[in-house]
């Protein structure tokens, strides 16, 4: 069986969508490269980009992004991307272990 990306999110990388940059940027560790080009901005990881994140990694190659199922490895995530990640996306993402 194989799957296949919404047609909305196809088109998002294809257009470089913001959304979609963020989500790529989340899953090759690129988020300080991705915030230095717009340095006006304070921006931090929403819950909404780890989720559309999630949703790419079986399309991408060498994905970065941890096993969101073992708690050791959102646990270093979060601990590596403090700074980077939303208190709500924070609050999230130890909420999935509680």
């Amino acid at each position: 069986m194989s799957r296949t990306l919404k047609p909305e999110i196809l088109r998002g990388l294809i257009q470089h969508d913001p959304r979609v940059l963020r989500a790529v940027a989340v899953v090759y560790n690129r988020w300080d490269e991705m915030a230095a080009q717009n340095p006006l901005t304070n921006d931090q990881i929403q819950l909404a980009d780890i989720e559309l994140a999630k949703t790419l990694v079986p399309y991408l190659k060498a994905s970065q992004l941890p096993d969101f199922t073992d708690y050791a490895a959102v646990a270093a995530y979060i601990k590596s991307h403090d700074s980077q990640l939303s208190p709500g996306t924070i609050a999230k993402l130890k909420q999935l272990f509680q």
